[in-house]
């Protein structure tokens, strides 16, 4: 699968760094909703929710920095690669993070075949 192996070897950076896995379920024909994410992941209030844009969240993971060295450079460029490959097999994509100081964080879109596909990861937020 073409996110597995985009998100192959990237971790997200936070207070720990945390591995994507690719994630999918049979859907309705709707697209994701942050309520819908919850109940699929048994979290039923979702107090600790939130949604923001695709472009936010890999803002400062795709840009390139003058401190950079080429380790740097390279993570940059397979975030670049992920971020493409996201926005070119999946639509209607959009990014849930659930709960406090342990946030799941869930990149969700629309595949082809009308499942919704995506990763996930966790940040340790304090």
């Amino acid at each position: 699968m073409a996110l597995e192996a985009a998100s192959r070897d990237l971790s997200y950076l936070s207070e720990s760094d945390e591995p994507f896995e690719v994630v999918q379920w049979k859907a309705p024909q709707s697209d994701p909703s942050l309520a819908q994410v919850c109940r699929l992941l048994g979290q039923g209030d979702c107090d600790a929710a939130g949604e923001m844009p695709l472009e936010e969240f890999f803002r400062d993971l795709v840009c390139d920095q003058d401190w950079h060295g080429p380790e740097e450079k390279a993570e940059v460029e397979k975030y670049r690669r992920l971020l493409a490959v996201i926005k070119e097999r999946l639509s209607g994509t959009r990014v849930f993070k659930i709960g406090r100081i342990e946030v799941g964080i869930f990149i969700i879109g629309r595949a082809q075949d009308g499942n919704w596909v995506g990763l996930k990861t966790k940040a340790i937020e304090t």
